[in-house]
Protein backbone atom coordinates (compact mmCIF):
# COMPACT_ATOMS: atom_id res chain seq x y z
CA UNK A 1 0.00 0.00 0.00
CA UNK A 2 2.91 2.36 0.85
CA UNK A 3 4.45 2.17 -2.74
CA UNK A 4 0.91 3.13 -4.33
CA UNK A 5 0.22 6.24 -2.24
CA UNK A 6 3.68 7.47 -2.53
CA UNK A 7 3.49 7.26 -6.41
CA UNK A 8 0.04 8.70 -6.32
CA UNK A 9 1.21 11.84 -4.32
CA UNK A 10 4.68 12.39 -7.02
CA UNK A 11 1.92 12.45 -9.78
CA UNK A 12 -0.43 15.18 -8.16
CA UNK A 13 3.25 16.98 -7.19
CA UNK A 14 4.04 16.81 -10.59
CA UNK A 15 0.48 17.54 -11.78
CA UNK A 16 0.38 21.18 -9.61
CA UNK A 17 4.12 22.12 -10.99
CA UNK A 18 2.80 21.66 -14.52
CA UNK A 19 -0.66 23.89 -14.41
CA UNK A 20 0.68 26.26 -11.65
CA UNK A 21 -0.91 29.94 -11.78
CA UNK A 22 -1.02 32.95 -9.44
CA UNK A 23 -3.33 32.44 -6.41
CA UNK A 24 -4.01 35.16 -3.64
CA UNK A 25 -5.07 34.98 0.07
CA UNK A 26 -5.29 38.20 1.64
CA UNK A 27 -5.71 40.65 -1.68
CA UNK A 28 -9.03 40.89 -3.45
CA UNK A 29 -6.95 41.33 -6.47
CA UNK A 30 -4.99 38.58 -8.50
CA UNK A 31 -3.09 39.92 -11.91
CA UNK A 32 -2.16 37.27 -13.95
CA UNK A 33 0.56 38.14 -17.01
CA UNK A 34 0.36 36.55 -20.30
CA UNK A 35 3.05 36.98 -23.14
CA UNK A 36 2.06 37.09 -26.99
CA UNK A 37 4.94 36.24 -29.37
CA UNK A 38 4.48 36.55 -33.49
CA UNK A 39 6.92 38.19 -35.86
CA UNK A 40 4.97 40.59 -37.96
CA UNK A 41 5.57 40.73 -41.93
CA UNK A 42 4.57 42.57 -44.78
CA UNK A 43 2.16 41.22 -47.32
CA UNK A 44 1.19 41.76 -51.19
CA UNK A 45 -1.96 40.43 -52.51
CA UNK A 46 -2.81 40.82 -56.56
CA UNK A 47 -5.81 39.59 -58.18
CA UNK A 48 -7.05 39.46 -61.69
CA UNK A 49 -10.65 39.83 -62.43
CA UNK A 50 -13.35 40.49 -65.40
CA UNK A 51 -14.14 43.23 -66.15
CA UNK A 52 -18.06 44.18 -65.62
CA UNK A 53 -19.71 42.17 -68.73
CA UNK A 54 -16.32 40.48 -69.82
CA UNK A 55 -15.87 36.74 -69.16
CA UNK A 56 -12.32 36.37 -70.99
CA UNK A 57 -10.41 35.80 -67.62
CA UNK A 58 -10.59 32.39 -65.92
CA UNK A 59 -8.38 31.69 -62.86
CA UNK A 60 -5.90 28.96 -63.96
CA UNK A 61 -5.21 27.40 -60.21
CA UNK A 62 -1.27 28.80 -60.95
CA UNK A 63 0.41 28.24 -62.31
CA UNK A 64 -0.57 30.45 -64.35
CA UNK A 65 -2.47 31.76 -61.76
CA UNK A 66 -4.88 32.85 -64.63
CA UNK A 67 -5.74 32.35 -68.29
CA UNK A 68 -6.95 34.14 -71.47
CA UNK A 69 -8.22 31.82 -74.56
CA UNK A 70 -8.79 33.69 -77.57
CA UNK A 71 -10.01 31.33 -80.57
CA UNK A 72 -8.97 32.29 -84.36
CA UNK A 73 -7.10 35.50 -84.89
CA UNK A 74 -5.58 36.86 -87.84
CA UNK A 75 -4.10 40.17 -88.83
CA UNK A 76 -6.66 41.24 -90.68
CA UNK A 77 -9.60 40.92 -88.50
CA UNK A 78 -11.77 38.73 -90.00
CA UNK A 79 -12.03 36.22 -87.00
CA UNK A 80 -13.91 37.29 -83.87
CA UNK A 81 -11.46 35.72 -81.94
CA UNK A 82 -13.94 34.00 -79.91
CA UNK A 83 -13.48 30.92 -78.00
CA UNK A 84 -15.81 28.62 -75.49
CA UNK A 85 -14.22 30.50 -72.66
CA UNK A 86 -13.88 34.05 -74.29
CA UNK A 87 -17.61 35.48 -75.60
CA UNK A 88 -17.16 37.20 -79.25
CA UNK A 89 -19.08 40.27 -77.48
CA UNK A 90 -16.27 41.24 -75.07
CA UNK A 91 -13.49 41.13 -77.42
CA UNK A 92 -12.96 44.07 -79.14
CA UNK A 93 -11.33 43.95 -82.73
CA UNK A 94 -9.39 46.79 -83.71
CA UNK A 95 -7.41 46.86 -87.54
CA UNK A 96 -5.36 49.20 -89.08
CA UNK A 97 -5.06 48.79 -92.97
CA UNK A 98 -1.07 47.82 -93.46
CA UNK A 99 -0.53 47.04 -90.07
CA UNK A 100 -2.30 44.64 -88.34
CA UNK A 101 -5.22 43.90 -85.95
CA UNK A 102 -6.01 43.88 -82.20
CA UNK A 103 -7.84 41.35 -80.17
CA UNK A 104 -8.17 43.53 -76.80
CA UNK A 105 -10.84 42.23 -73.26
CA UNK A 106 -11.28 44.39 -70.63
CA UNK A 107 -9.87 43.37 -66.85
CA UNK A 108 -9.13 44.66 -63.46
CA UNK A 109 -6.44 44.59 -61.26
CA UNK A 110 -6.88 45.03 -57.11
CA UNK A 111 -3.40 45.32 -55.45
CA UNK A 112 -3.88 45.27 -51.31
CA UNK A 113 -0.73 45.25 -49.29
CA UNK A 114 0.21 46.09 -45.97
CA UNK A 115 3.32 47.26 -43.31
CA UNK A 116 4.49 49.46 -46.37
CA UNK A 117 6.09 52.72 -46.20
CA UNK A 118 4.97 54.99 -47.61
CA UNK A 119 2.10 52.91 -48.27
CA UNK A 120 1.84 53.05 -52.40
CA UNK A 121 2.81 50.59 -54.83
CA UNK A 122 4.25 50.50 -58.31
CA UNK A 123 2.45 48.04 -61.35
CA UNK A 124 4.91 47.14 -63.97
CA UNK A 125 3.82 43.99 -66.44
CA UNK A 126 5.85 42.39 -69.26
CA UNK A 127 5.68 39.70 -71.54
CA UNK A 128 7.49 36.36 -72.22
CA UNK A 129 7.29 35.50 -76.01
CA UNK A 130 6.75 38.35 -78.41
CA UNK A 131 7.81 38.47 -82.02
CA UNK A 132 6.87 40.76 -85.36
CA UNK A 133 4.18 38.66 -86.31
CA UNK A 134 2.32 37.84 -82.81
CA UNK A 135 2.51 40.32 -79.26
CA UNK A 136 0.81 41.30 -76.44
CA UNK A 137 -1.07 44.61 -76.33
CA UNK A 138 -1.75 46.47 -72.90
CA UNK A 139 -3.64 49.66 -72.22
CA UNK A 140 -6.17 52.08 -70.64
CA UNK A 141 -8.69 51.45 -73.76
CA UNK A 142 -8.97 48.90 -76.35
CA UNK A 143 -7.90 51.71 -79.26
CA UNK A 144 -4.65 52.85 -77.09
CA UNK A 145 -3.21 49.93 -76.28
CA UNK A 146 0.16 49.76 -76.96
CA UNK A 147 2.98 46.26 -76.91
CA UNK A 148 4.09 45.26 -73.65
CA UNK A 149 7.51 44.94 -72.52
CA UNK A 150 9.47 41.50 -73.14
CA UNK A 151 12.37 42.40 -71.10
CA UNK A 152 12.10 41.18 -67.35
CA UNK A 153 14.56 44.67 -66.25
CA UNK A 154 12.50 47.02 -68.64
CA UNK A 155 9.04 46.41 -67.64
CA UNK A 156 5.85 48.14 -69.14
CA UNK A 157 4.32 50.41 -66.08
CA UNK A 158 0.64 49.34 -65.80
CA UNK A 159 -0.19 51.95 -62.85
CA UNK A 160 1.06 53.58 -59.74
CA UNK A 161 -1.19 52.87 -56.75
CA UNK A 162 -1.81 55.45 -54.61
CA UNK A 163 -4.04 53.59 -51.73
CA UNK A 164 -3.97 50.12 -50.62
CA UNK A 165 -7.19 48.34 -52.21
CA UNK A 166 -6.99 50.15 -55.22
CA UNK A 167 -8.38 49.04 -58.45
CA UNK A 168 -7.81 49.78 -61.95
CA UNK A 169 -9.74 48.75 -65.01
CA UNK A 170 -7.66 48.19 -68.30
CA UNK A 171 -7.67 46.47 -72.11
CA UNK A 172 -5.45 43.50 -72.39
CA UNK A 173 -4.64 41.31 -75.99
CA UNK A 174 -3.15 40.31 -78.88
CA UNK A 175 -2.03 42.44 -81.83
CA UNK A 176 -1.75 40.16 -85.31
CA UNK A 177 0.45 41.81 -87.79
CA UNK A 178 -0.94 41.80 -91.30
CA UNK A 179 2.33 40.99 -92.94
CA UNK A 180 3.09 37.63 -93.88
CA UNK A 181 6.67 37.61 -92.86
CA UNK A 182 7.91 36.63 -89.93
CA UNK A 183 7.52 33.90 -87.00
CA UNK A 184 4.70 33.25 -84.05
CA UNK A 185 5.79 31.15 -80.93
CA UNK A 186 9.05 30.24 -82.58
CA UNK A 187 6.80 28.54 -85.62
CA UNK A 188 6.62 30.35 -89.19
CA UNK A 189 3.72 31.65 -90.55
CA UNK A 190 3.98 30.85 -93.91
CA UNK A 191 2.18 32.90 -96.69
CA UNK A 192 0.45 31.60 -99.73
CA UNK A 193 -2.85 31.21 -101.12
CA UNK A 194 -3.53 27.98 -98.47
CA UNK A 195 -4.73 28.24 -95.24
CA UNK A 196 -2.29 28.13 -92.27
CA UNK A 197 -2.69 28.12 -88.53
CA UNK A 198 0.00 28.50 -85.44
CA UNK A 199 -0.34 27.97 -82.18
CA UNK A 200 0.34 31.04 -80.07
CA UNK A 201 1.36 31.00 -76.21
CA UNK A 202 2.51 33.45 -73.83
CA UNK A 203 2.85 34.54 -70.31
CA UNK A 204 2.58 37.88 -69.13
CA UNK A 205 4.03 38.55 -65.36
CA UNK A 206 2.87 41.17 -63.35
CA UNK A 207 4.85 42.84 -60.77
CA UNK A 208 3.94 44.66 -57.67
CA UNK A 209 6.49 47.08 -56.07
CA UNK A 210 5.87 49.09 -53.28
CA UNK A 211 7.57 52.32 -53.25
Amino acid sequence: MRRILTATILVLLFASVAFAGTTTTANPNLSTTLQINATVQTAISFTLQNAAGSNCIVAGGGPPDYQITFGNVDGLGLGTGASASCVGANITVTKTVGTGATYMVPYTYTVHFSGFTPGTAKVTAYSSNQSSVVAVYEGTTAAGATLLSQTVGTPTTIGTIATNTTSATRYIGLFVAESNAGTGNGAALPGGPTTETSAYTTTVTYVVTPQ
